[in-house]
């Protein structure tokens, strides 16, 4: 069986229209490039320390850059290489170390896409190694990656989230999705989720990356009616588990409680 290194990703709610809202390539050095169809408008989100605490910036995206790279080396950016100062450039866990032998897991990135409306002239199906997400209804969602090493026999993989119900409703099993597919070294697994108070698709893609070890997780929240803004979009770091046991890996994340979304929005 032939690996693709490419992929594409697509979305759909009636089966009907299929737009595709990302692409990746791996590399044989085990780098990972992905883009998207509003890669030039993305806003990139990261953590800023100021006078009044640690506060989530927006950047826009430079003209001249093409893709999120994820090199095997562990360092993430989004800019050309040939910056003299690249504060976004941040280095982590590796997806591969020939020299040392080393292939690891760790997220990849978080979106909050904005509405999927790109008809690639290739439609879906057109190439064997497209996949795509079904959708219950045409809802904003997050959707966040992570990469798993390949094993010689696939790894039967489970995606647990730990979550309070207090952001999801009851009807929370409506709100989140999971799946997953195969590049050189990795499978990528995607995770989508939509909580009760993310009503809006955004203007521009919003994308946050760190290490590849701590995993961010976006939570809307409704501002009172005093506030001019009906939505709070609060981002808090979280560490991921690992449990192989056999050929079975389980990837633990732990949602932030509402006690911890209160701390984040007052400090």
């Amino acid at each position: 069986m032939i690996k693709p290194n490419k992929r594409r990703l697509f979305y759909s709610c009636n089966q009907k229209d299929y737009f595709q809202i990302f692409s990746f390539t791996q590399e044989k050095d085990g780098s990972i490039y992905c883009r998207w169809p509003d890669f030039s408008e993305s806003k990139w989100m990261r953590f800023v320390n100021t006078e009044r605490g640690i506060i989530v910036e927006n950047i826009d995206t430079p003209s001249n850059s093409e893709k999120l790279s994820l090199h095997g080396s562990g360092v993430t950016k989004f800019r050309k290489s040939g910056v003299l100062i690249d504060p976004e450039r941040i280095e982590g866990l590796h997806l591969l170390n020939a020299k040392e032998n080393i292939i690891g897991p760790r997220h990849l990135f978080t979106a909050l896409i904005s509405e999927p409306k790109h008809l690639p002239v290739s439609k879906f199906m057109n190439r064997p190694s497209d996949s795509m997400i079904c959708a219950h209804e045409h809802k904003p969602f997050v959707i966040m990656f992570f990469a798993i090493p390949q094993r010689p026999i696939p790894l039967q993989i489970q995606f647990m989230p730990n979550f309070n119900i207090e952001f999801f409703g009851d009807d929370f099993l409506k709100n989140i999705g999971f799946g997953s597919f195969s590049l050189w070294h990795h499978d990528v697994l995607w995770f989508t989720y939509k909580t009760k108070d993310l009503t809006r698709w955004p203007k521009n893609s919003q994308i946050f990356y760190h290490d590849g070890f701590m995993v961010p997780i976006f939570i809307a929240r409704k501002t009172d009616a005093t506030s001019s803004v009906k939505e709070l979009m609060t981002v808090v770091l979280k560490k991921p588990e690992y449990e192989l046991q056999d050929n079975n890996l389980s990837l633990i994340l732990p949602f932030p409680d509402p006690k911890e979304i209160a701390a984040v929005e007052a400090s």
